[in-house]
């Protein structure tokens, strides 16, 4: 009799699952789209505003969170809304500039600087 009370037990509270309702998870499910998503930068300081495509942006998606892999290379010196300008610092070499929403989707753009 007690094996049954608790294998009831487990499959009432097993069958709660079933009724509550599933949130949204969290994080991205798809990867976040920036143009340009390649770019060649020539001489010593040379900027490009780089963009998300809004398509891929959600509802309560921003603010975005940008940042560089080689900030020797080059630095994002002003971001707001759906865009952000990098900065060159002159030297040669490729960097790839990332950026996240809210949700924790994230797009990359590489950068090449000659």
């Amino acid at each position: 009799m007690k094996t049954i009370t608790i294998f009831l037990i487990v499959f009432a509270i097993a069958g709660l699952f079933l009724f509550v309702p599933a949130c949204e998870d969290a994080k991205g499910t798809r990867p976040l789209g920036i143009t340009p998503v390649y770019t060649i930068l020539e001489g010593v300081t040379n900027s490009v505003v780089l963009t998300v495509n809004s398509n891929d942006l959600r509802e309560l998606s921003l603010p975005l969170k940008w940042w560089e892999e080689n900030p020797a290379l080059g630095r994002i010196t002003q971001s707001g809304g759906v865009s952000a300008l990098y900065t060159s610092s002159g030297k040669k070499g490729i960097n790839v500039v990332w950026v996240q929403d809210q949700y924790g989707a994230e797009g990359s753009a590489t950068i090449e600087q000659r």
